[in-house]
């Protein structure tokens, strides 16, 4: 029988790559040329209709890191409401253009044009442009691709080198303690 799991999508290190392509890990918020706000530029004029929106100006999603996380995680899990974004719609164009990229660069590809236009260059490499005043998609996805494996070897290192003990306190009761590596990143990736 065929495993028919899909292959691990870790987010956190694709939202640490998003970030960097984007804002620079956060540095740069806003886009003097679109609505794009936020640590993952998401266009404003997309999303200001999610429920989660509501009442949320620009210039308060550019200033609410936990707003822009959830929006995200709304937006990688498929439920962000009226956007079609998520590595499970890049595992279809995938499939369906017989693609070799890889989950984490279609759902890159997806964030930087779009699905519509995610589809389209998929189905068509070689000719497709990209519109605006942006990267090559080759620029944007290298960019990307560069920053996933920096976060994915930062992580191996850190697995390696955090040592585990579990100390008997002799009443039954156990004392799990953690040594390793101070650096890191936060819960978001980042």
């Amino acid at each position: 029988m065929p495993d028919t799991t899909k292959p691990s999508f870790n987010k956190k290190a694709y939202k640490h790559a998003i970030s960097m392509v984007e804002s620079e890990g956060g540095k740069y918020l806003t886009n003097a040329t679109s609505s794009a706000r936020g640590r993952y530029q998401f266009l404003y004029n997309s999303i200001k209709g999610a429920p989660e929106m509501k009442g949320v100006s620009k210039r308060d999603f550019t200033n609410d890191r936990d707003l822009q996380e959830k929006i995200m995680d709304l937006a990688l899990d498929g439920k962000l409401q009226g956007y079609t974004y998520g590595p499970d719609e890049a595992r279809k164009l995938i499939s369906k253009y017989g693609s070799n990229m890889s989950v984490e660069e279609a759902t890159a590809l997806i964030h930087f044009v779009g699905v519509g236009a995610a589809e389209t260059a998929i189905k068509d490499p070689v000719n497709f442009q990209v519109q605006g005043e942006n990267m090559t998609i080759d620029g944007y996805l290298n960019k990307f691709t560069t920053n996933l494996q920096r976060y994915n070897k930062h992580e191996k290192w850190i697995k390696e080198n955090t040592k585990t003990t579990k100390v008997d306190l002799g009443n039954g009761d156990y004392e799990i303690t953690t040594d390793g590596p101070v650096m890191g990143f936060d819960g978001n990736g980042m």
